[in-house]
C-alpha cells in the first residue's frame, strides 16, 4: 500500500504529513496522516477529526486512542486524521480566514480557493485508500450536541455502522449537503456515519470517552480489532426519527431547566428566556414528546435563534 507517495509498513505505526499551504512567513502547513497497517489482510478504516478548526472533541478522541495505543489493527488498517483543518484550528476557528467553510469545498479544485485546495489534496491523497469513514465533528458555537451519531440510506452499510458505533443517539438524516466530505464518500459508495458531540473549542470528557467506546466499537464490528466482552456491555442506542428545533419567540437572557439527553413531554417546561432589566420572563415549552438531544448554551439570544433540538424515537419497523 502507498499513500502520499510513501510505502506503507506493515506492523508498525507510519506517520505521513500532508503538504496544503503556506501561512504569510511561507512557513509550510502540513496535515499529519497517521497510518497503521496490520500484517493480516482485513477492511481499511479512516478517522477524522477537525474539518472545523474548533470542533476539539473529535481532536482529542483520535489523540487519546493514539496515547492509549487502543486502535493499532489487528487485521486491515487504521487511518487516522486527527486535525483535518490545521489552518483553522491554528486560528481556533470553524473556517478558513477567507470565511469558506472546508466541509462545503469537497472534492475541491487544485486551481480554487485555498479551501478547495486542502479539499482536493484529501479526496486525491488519502479519501481513495479508505473502505469505511467515521468523521466526528460537535455542535457550532454554543450548541451542545449530546452524543449521537448521524447516517443517510445512500449506503446500506450506513446503518450498520451506526448501529455499532452505539452512541446514545442516532438520527437518520438526508442526503448529504453538496460540498460536505460525507456526500463525496456516498457518492463514492464508501459507507461513512458522523459523530457529533459537545460544543466547539471545549472538551468534554463524556462526548470524548463515548466517541472512543464507538469508536472501538466500530473496529471490533469490522474486525479491524475485537474488543474485550466486558467493554461490549452498555445501554442501546436510540434511534431518532421526526426532529425539530424549539426557537426563542424573544430575545433576552436565556436560561434552560431541562437536561441535554433527557426525554420530555409536550408542554414541559424547557427554559426562560428573561428581559435583562426585568421586563419579562417567558417559559419555553416543548412542542412535543421527545428527546432533547441539543442545547444551545449562550446565555443570551435573539427572537428566532435555536435553541433546543427534540427528536422523537423510531418506532420499530
Amino acid at each position: 500500500m502507498e499513500i502520499l507517495g510513501q510505502e506503507i509498513v506493515p506492523g508498525k505505526r507510519n506517520y505521513l504529513e500532508m503538504d496544503v499551504a503556506s501561512l504569510y512567513t511561507r512557513t509550510r502547513i502540513e496535515v499529519p496522516v497517521i497510518i497503521e497497517k496490520s500484517r493480516k489482510p482485513g477492511p481499511t478504516l479512516l478517522l477524522l477529526g477537525g474539518i472545523h478548526g474548533d470542533e476539539v472533541n473529535g481532536i482529542e478522541i483520535i489523540r487519546r486512542l493514539l496515547y492509549r495505543k487502543q486502535i493499532k489493527p489487528q487485521s486491515g488498517t487504521v487511518m487516522r486524521i486527527p486535525i483535518v483543518n490545521v489552518m483553522a484550528f491554528l486560528n481556533m476557528n470553524r473556517k478558513f480566514a477567507d470565511g469558506r467553510d472546508l466541509n462545503r469545498a469537497f472534492p475541491g479544485n487544485p486551481r480554487g480557493s485555498l479551501a478547495s485546495l486542502v479539499a482536493n489534496s484529501i479526496n486525491k491523497g488519502v479519501i481513495p485508500h479508505a473502505d469505511f469513514v467515521v468523521d466526528l465533528h460537535t455542535g457550532a458555537e454554543e450548541r451542545f450536541n449530546f452524543p449521537q451519531v448521524r447516517y443517510d440510506l445512500t449506503h446500506e452499510q450506513n446503518i450498520e455502522l451506526a448501529r455499532a458505533f452505539n452512541a446514545p443517539f442516532t438520527l437518520l438524516q438526508n442526503k448529504a449537503p453538496k460540498g460536505s466530505i460525507r456526500r463525496i464518500l456516498n457518492d463514492r459508495g464508501t459507507p461513512t456515519i458522523i459523530f457529533e458531540g459537545g460544543k466547539s473549542k471545549t472538551i468534554d470528557e463524556n462526548v470524548v470517552e463515548t466517541g472512543a467506546r464507538g469508536v472501538l466499537n466500530v473496529l471490533d464490528h469490522l474486525n479491524i480489532r475485537k474488543l474485550d466482552p466486558e467493554l461490549k456491555k452498555s445501554p442501546k442506542t436510540v434511534f431518532l426519527d421526526s426532529n425539530r428545533w424549539v426557537r426563542a419567540r424573544n430575545s433576552g437572557m436565556f436560561q434552560p431547566v431541562v437536561e441535554n439527553g433527557s426525554f420530555v413531554k409536550k408542554g414541559q417546561l424547557l427554559g426562560y428566556i428573561s428581559g435583562p432589566y426585568a421586563q419579562f420572563q417567558k417559559r419555553m415549552n416543548s412542542p412535543m414528546d421527545g428527546f432533547v438531544f441539543c442545547v444551545n448554551q449562550t446565555s443570551v439570544v435573539y427572537l428566532g435563534d435555536a435553541i433546543f433540538h427534540i427528536g422523537q424515537e423510531q418506532l420499530p419497523g
